[in-house]
């Protein structure tokens, strides 16, 4: 006997292990997971749909399940109001029409835009490029695909970065406990809501600010950027996918500048001297996660690694 169930109707804490490892038997090879990224990118309070959310058992086994996300909150404040983080089926059980009845359960009462990925706390940006499967899954849904976005890697000890002549007084540093409050500062009144609210959260709930890193003028915050080294226990996913096969990976975004120096070439000089700091601290491989930059980090021989599709429906 098949039967569905909803966060809200079945313990999901119970069965994460059980979860991991059918995430693990359909993806492992380009997408090994752990049961702690897992907890750290779907137990999160603000996001976490658990009427959307749900589970499929046959005979006591699961054989698949969706992770749903939605702003309730207001959070973000943004015209998304539901995310499909992901949805899971067991390889035996694929093109049985499971994956169809878990979408039915999660957009039956939606309303508003639905995308796949991207959502805070993500696993990826969208559809992997490779996974045409899904694609044409999803479009059988309702979805439209278009759109792309990109993982890029480097293999950074292969070369020497050399930073661009600066006329003012410049430093580049991990971030210390006392720079929190113009941190957040220079967040709100530079860049996007959910930069600045992932960032606040992040660093009073999940990992310390020294793993961000500040570029200041003249004593003044004008960037950061999110930096994951090799000895760091908080990674994007980009950095973990990498990590079960390189424990020398390191990784890096978002990056922001204050709008005020963005096309004088700062960008580029914070680029390098973030790239020499982590050479010293013995990253030897380095992924850039979910981006469309590809001009700007080719100059610092980045190239894409994974690629992405963007996915996306609107319920009226």
């Amino acid at each position: 006997m098949t039967s569905l169930y909803s966060w809200l109707e079945w313990n999901a804490r119970v069965s994460i292990q059980n979860m991991v490892d059918l995430w693990n038997e359909a993806m492992f090879h380009h997408f090994p997971l752990s049961k702690e990224l897992f907890e750290r990118n779907v137990f999160h309070p603000f996001y976490l749909d658990l009427a959307r959310s749900c589970l499929v058992i046959e005979n006591g086994k699961l054989i698949g399940f969706t992770v749903a996300k939605s702003d309730t909150h207001k959070i973000l404040s943004n015209d998304t109001c539901l995310w499909i983080s992901c949805i899971v089926v067991h390889p035996d059980y694929q093109r049985k029409g499971i994956g169809t009845k878990m979408v039915n359960h999660t957009l039956s009462t939606v309303r508003c835009n639905v995308i796949v990925g991207s959502d805070p706390h993500h696993f990826f940006p969208g559809i992997p490029s490779e996974n045409t499967t899904a694609q044409l899954f999803f479009e059988k849904q309702g979805f439209t695909i278009e759109g792309k976005a990109y993982d890029l890697r480097c293999n950074i000890s292969k070369y020497k970065y050399t930073t661009l002549p600066m006329k003012d007084d410049y430093l580049v540093q991990r971030l210390l406990p006392k720079h929190q409050g113009e941190l957040l500062q220079h967040l709100e009144e530079n860049h996007s809501t959910r930069w600045y609210k992932e960032t606040k959260w992040s660093i009073n709930y999940e990992k310390d600010i020294f793993s961000l890193v500040g570029l200041f003028h003249k004593g003044n915050l004008i960037g950061f950027a999110h930096v994951h080294s090799k000895n760091d226990s908080f990674w994007i996913p980009s950095v973990y996918w990498g990590k079960y096969h390189n424990q020398n990976i390191g990784g890096l975004g978002p990056v922001g500048i204050h709008k005020d120096y963005r096309g004088a070439g700062v960008g580029s000089f914070f680029m390098m001297e973030i790239l020499k700091l982590l050479q010293r601290e013995g990253v030897n491989e380095m992924e850039i996660d979910w981006t469309i930059l590809l001009d700007f980090y080719k100059k610092f021989h980045f190239v894409p690694h994974r690629s992405y599709v963007h996915a996306k429906r609107t319920n009226k």
